[in-house]
């Protein structure tokens, strides 16, 4: 009932908000479009290069669609901290939306952080801007994952660490989600690595990440409905227990 009550005055500051921002975010979405459109049409010279025969193209793409266990909840947000040791974010969707704890959430431009709690029409959401946020992520191209944590420093920025060292990796390289969790699909952008230092452990780097989302600024997200997470809860449950 405290979410629910609180939420409903964020909203009112939210909707103000959103309105002197929309110039910005419309634009972002443009530039987004733009890009997506740039993909698709690579895609489709990919397919076309290689000389594929359509029944089974048609047959792969058909099947990759079918195992996509991801659904996207449009949310916007309402009240937004960035200057807490362990900030939050109020989002005006919650459980009769189809909203539950534990769903990760993104906005269009990277990983944004994951559902703690949830009324009936609102939801408080865990960001990356929290100490208690640890986040499997890698650099893209490679297969060794990090942990992504935040230092309560500044809101622009976030360190991976247990980064192998062995590992190639270059300033400006991308960082994306591992896979390695219920909350996010694999790829799903993070940031950019700014920078690295030696850990305690010499077999291991700590890379300086800017984070993608502008959580200065964040307006409006996308909750992840993952229809395979129950499914998957239940059986890692029944092999490993609470442990």
């Amino acid at each position: 009932s405290s979410n629910g009550l609180v939420g409903r005055v964020y909203l009112i500051s939210g909707n103000i908000r959103s309105y002197f921002g929309l110039r910005e975010t419309n634009k972002d979405l443009l530039d987004k479009n733009g890009e997506l459109q740039a993909y698709i049409w690579k895609l489709e010279k990919t397919i076309a290069e290689q000389n594929l025969d359509s029944v089974p193209t048609n047959a792969i793409l058909a099947d990759s669609l079918n195992n996509f266990h991801y659904e996207f909840i449009p949310a916007m947000v309402v009240n937004n901290s960035i200057a807490l040791k362990n900030n939050y974010i109020t989002i005006n969707k919650g459980e009769n939306d189809g909203v539950h704890p534990e769903m990760g959430v993104i906005s269009h431009e990277g990983v944004v952080g994951v559902v703690r709690g949830t009324s009936k029409n609102f939801s408080v959401i865990q960001p990356l801007l929290s100490t208690e946020s640890f986040l499997s992520c890698k650099v893209k191209g490679t297969n060794s994952p990090g942990t992504l944590v935040w230092e309560a420093k500044d809101y622009r920025y976030a360190s991976l660490e247990g980064f192998p060292r062995f590992e190639k990796f270059e300033k400006g390289d991308t960082i994306v989600t591992s896979g390695f969790s219920d909350f996010f699909p694999q790829g799903i952008i993070v940031g950019v690595v700014d920078g690295s230092e030696s850990q305690n452990d010499d077999n291991f780097l700590k890379l300086k990440i800017k984070l993608m989302s502008n959580f200065g600024n964040l307006q409006n997200v996308l909750v992840i409905k993952n229809s395979s997470r129950g499914e998957l809860s239940k059986l890692e449950k029944e092999v490993y227990g609470d442990n």
